[in-house]
């Protein structure tokens, strides 16, 4: 997928790091907004939650700001908790461009993790703070 959108540079991201996917098992198992239905566990959809691209100009470069949710779907509480922690760490070194989008920086925002009884697992789910200049 080409990385036209902020969402989907993060997405790229996540799905290319070999220290998220070899966790998963596959870079199959990293999802763009919703996992298909009969997708096992463990697996990670990335999401974009706001994105209000209002214009801030620094040196005169229109820059913008988005929150990215990454939701990591666990059996293992311990296991998910690490992992979730390594999706922290190589988003937040995460920099540079990103095909036509240049990401300033990352940082997390927010985290949570949930018990899943009726599926059995743990939902643990970042929400980070992303701010890049947009050349269009």
């Amino acid at each position: 997928m080409g990385a036209n959108t902020i969402s989907q540079a993060i997405y790229n991201k996540v799905r290319g790091s070999t220290n998220i996917t070899s966790s998963l098992g596959s870079a199959n198992q990293v999802h763009y907004l919703i996992a298909p239905q009969a997708t096992t566990l463990p697996y990670v959809v990335v999401k974009l939650i706001s994105d209000p691209h209002e214009p801030m100009y620094y040196d005169k470069t229109l820059a913008g700001q988005a929150r990215i949710q990454v939701s990591l779907y666990h059996r293992d509480k311990y296991d998910g908790a690490n992992l979730s922690r390594t999706i922290w760490k190589e988003l937040q070194h995460f920099s540079g461009e990103a095909s036509t989008i240049d990401i300033e920086w990352i940082r997390v925002q927010n985290e949570r993790a949930t018990i899943l009884e009726d599926i059995d697992s743990f939902h643990f789910a970042t929400d980070f703070l992303v701010e890049y200049e947009d050349p269009s």
